[in-house]
Order: C-alpha cells, then structure tokens, then sequence
C-alpha cells in the first residue's frame, strides 16, 4: 500500500469558502473553537470573521500595529489571539469580544521585524522569532 497516495485520494483539498479583501494579507489562522478566522495584513490590522456564517461576515479589525502584521497565533485554551508585526511588536488580543482592544503590548519584543509566532500546545509558552 502506497500511503502517501491514498491519503492524497482520501484527504482531497477542496475550497469551502473564499474572502475578497482590499488589502494584501500574510497570515491566516482558525481559532481553536473554528468560529474565528484572522487574518494579518500588511496595513498594520488584523482582521476578523466569524466562521460559523457562510458568508465569513468581518467582525471589527484589531488595531494598533505600527507595521505589517507579519504572524498570528490563538492560544489553545484562553480565548486569545497574539499578534506581531514588522516592527518588533507583540500584541495579545481577547478575540471573541465585539470590540476588543489589546490586553497588553509590548513595543519591543525584538529590535525589528519578527517573522514568526508559536504557542505551546499547553499554552504556556509563546515564542516570536525575528
């Protein structure tokens, strides 16, 4: 049996959904639930959509990066979105709330851009990577 083949026949991609933005975006995640999808982009925002519509209908943006927002990353467990940016920003973000605004900041986790984000599978751990 060649597995890597019938995996390919049993797990065919398909698109579900597709969203039309304005703006050029780098990163997309589905939060742990599956009822948020954010996406980074590079005017400084991440952007919001409830999952559970069809239509992927935008939720308010989180705002406050001061470059692109470079990578994103749910906690597995808190309801909570890391973002950052070009910049060396580090933003943590409640984002299940109808208007969030940051938990906390901090405007210098790396001298510069970082490119990266993880978060432990236990949540307690966060690595940026710049």
């Amino acid at each position: 049996m060649n597995e890597p083949q019938e995996l390919l026949k049993r797990y065919q991609p398909k698109l579900v959904k597709s969203i039309n933005l304005d703006r050029q975006m780098t990163s997309l995640r589905y939060s742990p639930c599956g009822k948020f999808l954010a996406a980074g982009g590079f005017d400084g925002t991440v952007r919001r959509f409830d999952a559970t519509s069809d239509d992927l209908v935008a939720l308010s943006s989180l705002e406050g990066h001061s470059g692109w927002v470079t990578a994103i990353a749910f906690h597995p467990h808190a309801q909570r979105l890391f973002s950052v940016d070009s910049w060396g920003r580090f933003t943590a973000w409640p984002y299940t709330e109808a208007s969030p605004g940051p938990l906390y900041t901090v405007p210098q986790a790396h001298q510069g851009w970082i490119r990266s984000l993880a978060v432990s599978a236990d949540g307690t751990a966060i690595a940026p990577c710049g």
